[in-house]
């Protein structure tokens, strides 16, 4: 169905396609995806892709479906596809190319792969634009967070958060949602912080074979979001 729809798009109006075509197999994808109808949300978004093949949210938008329908070897292939196209359209430094980039860390971090997440994770966090980051969006803030945990900064989450609450201030005022939700989002990650610290000091439990390991600070993901992710 989803299909001819798009097929007679394209042939009656080209002139639509990109604005069109592309909104309409996105939007059908994600609403598969979320349903978990995947065979479905993959045709769809190669649909968008076909119409406009060097934009980044399509691609990311199937590498997310591959990860969650178990192709983890496709999933690899795409997130390092879109990681490319990403730092050639908005450079190294910008957040929505962490965004992707993000995608291939959490990847290797559930496949076993660790020092590879680690070591990814630290080169993006060093090129970051953190005035950049500082005025995006707060989801994008979270996942900036998560990014810094996994190399082994979550302090550089704290700042950041602290520059993205002073730019929120500066625009809004100090009693806007936006200011609150990014304090709250910032407390609970210091908190978090300190739990892990109070855990890395506490002693082995008597009798004990191995050490007490350290919790992981980890935010939790909307894995359902594909592309709006991309929207720093």
């Amino acid at each position: 169905m989803v299909c001819s729809v798009l097929h007679d798009t394209i042939r009656t109006d080209p002139a639509r396609r990109a604005a069109d075509v592309c909104a309409k197999a996105y939007a059908t994808g994600l609403d598969a995806m979320k349903r978990r109808d995947f065979d479905l949300a993959r045709t769809a978004f190669r649909w968008a892709r076909r119409a406009d093949p060097g934009n980044p949210v399509y691609i990311h938008a199937e590498a997310v479906l591959a990860q969650r329908s178990g192709n983890r070897h496709e999933a690899e292939k795409l997130y390092r596809r879109v990681i490319d196209v990403a730092e050639r359209a908005f450079g190294a430094a910008d957040p929505r190319t962490a965004l992707v980039t993000g995608g291939l860390v959490f990847l290797y971090e559930k496949t076993g792969r660790g020092d590879e997440a680690t070591a990814i994770a630290r080169r993006v966090v060093d090129e970051l634009d953190r005035g950049a980051v500082a005025r995006a969006g707060i989801q994008t803030l979270a996942r900036i967070a998560e990014l810094c945990e996994s190399a082994g900064r979550p302090g550089e989450a704290i700042d950041i958060y602290r520059l993205a609450l002073a730019e929120r201030r500066d625009i809004f005022g100090d009693r806007h949602p936006k200011v609150r939700e990014c304090l709250v989002r910032m407390n609970a990650l210091q908190v978090r912080i300190m739990e892990r610290k109070a855990a890395a000091r506490a002693p082995a439990p008597a009798g004990a074979d191995r050490p007490v390991t350290t919790p992981r600070l980890v935010w939790r993901r909307r894995e359902d979001e594909a592309g709006p992710a991309l929207s720093a």
